[in-house]
């Protein structure tokens, strides 16, 4: 798993356009959760345009359904920002 591959899979994405990846794992490496795991990349901070005009909460639904295999790996947080 890696940003690059998670990036290409939020493009997929038709209800959005993602604008920026940012990769905060750093921010969060003494957290209790993260003490027995060896995955680097475990916290995301997402930018994207509502391209339909969703309600916050489907966008949210939608991007962690389809993450939700990412989850499984070892990534821990998404933080989602929505523009319009």
């Amino acid at each position: 798993m890696n940003l690059e591959e998670i990036k290409k899979t939020i493009i997929e994405i038709k209800e959005i356009e993602l604008k920026k990846i940012i990769d905060n794992s750093s921010k969060h490496v003494n957290h209790s959760a993260l003490e027995h795991t060896r995955v680097k990349l475990t916290h995301l901070e997402l930018w994207v345009v509502n391209k339909l005009n969703l309600s916050r909460i489907e966008i949210h639904r939608i991007i962690y359904d389809k993450l939700s295999n990412y989850f499984l790996k070892g990534l821990h947080s998404v933080e989602i920002k929505i523009f319009k």
